[in-house]
């Protein structure tokens, strides 16, 4: 598929949006050249409602702030990372929240809003990768 990508150099990591309305994110060091193919390090869907299979969410944290979190766990059914395995190897904020009847852990990849929105999605997307890197 090709889709056109935004690159954002100081943080060194492109996203897109697919006609599916997904966004993909992905790490990379340089600029990819046009109609290069660039590897995908993770695909993020935010359903319309609560949907537990798919692993994008808007959440809120406790002082109110609206959150982009992820459920946790890739490899689209494929051997690789389960959410709970994902939830504990990774290295920034989890937060339990409620999830329509019930509560659940979410890895937050970015706070909407803040000045520190690029720097946090470069952090999630890093630790995603350094665990893509480490799969057997």
């Amino acid at each position: 598929m090709t889709v056109e990508a935004q690159w954002f150099k100081g943080h060194q990591f492109w996203i897109a949006f697919n006609p599916d309305e997904r966004m993909m994110f992905g790490v990379t060091e340089k600029l990819p050249k046009p109609a290069e193919r660039v590897a995908l390090s993770l695909e993020l869907a935010i359903p319309d409602e609560i949907c537990r299979y798919i692993p994008g969410a808007f959440g809120e944290d406790e002082y109110g702030s609206l959150l982009l979190v992820y459920r946790g766990g890739f490899g689209g059914g494929n051997k690789g990372i389960g959410r709970k395995a994902f939830l504990q190897r990774f290295g920034g904020t989890v937060l339990t929240v409620n999830d329509g009847d019930r509560q659940a852990d979410v890895a937050v990849v970015a706070a909407l809003g803040s000045t520190r929105f690029f720097h946090q999605v470069a952090f999630f997307l890093r630790e995603v990768d350094g665990m893509r890197r480490e799969e057997p």
